[in-house]
């Protein structure tokens, strides 16, 4: 559901064919989605025959919505710099009649056109928020400080990036007036979608991959702790799917989250690799969830977690091997930007997958497409989808 909320993250278009387009294709995968404004090009597409067998039968209930940003490349265009919707299963398999409905808020919060993204909810990570002091539901510039002294004070903290995606996601993403819930945001939605319908309850999945998956699981832990709105009516659990993404914040507010979101498999099969929620599913080969943190901790799986002084030798063909030219300085700028936070980065509890390298690059020019086809293709070819999600025609 996160890579389909990603569909439309590279486009640069029209405010309103950003969030049509994003409609239009989830048409194509789930029912209740398309346009039904009369704009014909965007008009709703049957569910593909191959899509109910390979992710069941899936109905959008909320959105889509996306946030659109000017393009600093298209003059009178928009880049989309985050993008979600809310689809409910009521029978995710046929393995198992008594599982509850499952809604999955599907988020999307990386575009590399996007300075808002860049920047801001992936940039600011030299400075951090205090957990209890945010609010999602206002601007948390005024919050973001840098941490002096002994350090973070042991109060949770997350990143001053985290901090602008949450309140992004919570606030300025508003489903259209032809869509489901119409003039909502996600909170809105979640806290009035009609659950009677549920017979063996309901349970709600905040997913998100990238820089999504940072925000995603803070998501689900802000729903939790503060919105009794939401919390109350899913009885079944709140969780968190979150795939290749960066540490959100410090080692207090990832102990905090794992007393609340402990790691999980209520819908049975292994428990183990990317069959486990809440859990941080990460390629070992993957750049991005080396960031931000400078050590290392004991995985759920009992792997040792990633950093950021390892990443320059992900893709050696022998641990001798010099580093590529060029990423250890790139690196380190972006070590010495999260250390002026003046906070410990501390990685979100996960599972490893072992990633192959496709590649052995000696220079920045060759770990860039490594690094791409790690942080995306990867996880699309095998290590979490062992069948490919099926593609609409001309695709």
């Amino acid at each position: 559901m996160s890579m389909l909320a990603n569909r439309v993250m590279t486009d640069h278009d029209d405010r309103d064919v950003l969030v049509k387009k994003l409609s239009w294709i989830l048409s194509h995968y789930m029912t209740g989605a398309g346009t039904p404004d009369g704009d014909k090009k965007w008009a709703p597409s049957a569910v593909m025959a191959d899509v109910p067998p390979c992710i069941g039968d899936w109905q959008l209930v909320w959105g889509p919505a996306v946030y659109p940003t000017a393009s600093i490349k298209y003059a009178g265009l928009y880049d989309a710099t985050n993008a979600a919707f809310i689809a409910r299963c009521e029978q995710i398999d046929d393995s198992n009649s008594n599982r509850p409905a499952i809604y999955v808020v599907g988020v999307a919060a990386t575009n590399p056109a996007s300075m808002d993204d860049i920047f801001v909810q992936d940039g600011d990570v030299n400075r951090v928020v205090q957990w209890q002091k945010f609010d999602p539901s206002s601007d948390p510039s005024s919050l973001a400080v840098q941490l002096s002294g002994t350090g973070d004070d042991g109060f949770p903290y997350i990143s001053a990036a985290t901090a602008h995606g949450l309140h992004d996601v919570w606030t300025k993403l508003v489903a259209p007036n032809w869509a489901p819930g119409a003039g909502q945001t996600i909170v809105q939605a979640l806290a009035s979608l009609d659950l009677s319908r549920d017979a063996n309850g309901s349970m709600l999945v905040f997913a998100g991959h990238s820089l999504a998956a940072a925000l995603t699981p803070m998501m689900a832990l802000y729903a939790v702790e503060r919105l009794e709105e939401i919390s109350s009516r899913f009885g079944k659990g709140i969780y968190a799917y979150p795939t290749a993404g960066a540490t959100p914040g410090n080692q207090a507010i990832v102990t905090r989250y794992g007393e609340k979101l402990a790691p999980a498999n209520p819908l049975g099969g292994s428990g183990t690799g990317y069959q486990l929620l809440n859990a941080r599913i990460w390629n070992s080969l993957d750049v991005v969830p080396h960031a931000w943190a400078l050590t290392q901790h004991a995985d759920y799986d009992g792997n040792q977690s990633p950093m950021m002084p390892s990443i320059a030798g992900l893709y050696k063909k022998d641990p001798t091997d010099p580093d590529p030219v060029g990423v250890d300085a790139i690196v380190n700028l972006a070590m010495n930007r999260a250390q002026a936070s003046g906070m410990a980065y501390w990685t979100l509890p996960g599972s490893m997958l072992k990633g192959t390298a496709t590649s052995h690059p000696d220079s920045l020019i060759g770990f860039v497409p490594e690094m791409l086809h790690q942080h995306i293709a990867a996880y699309l070819e095998g290590l979490v989808l062992t069948v490919g999600i099926p593609k609409i025609p001309g695709d």
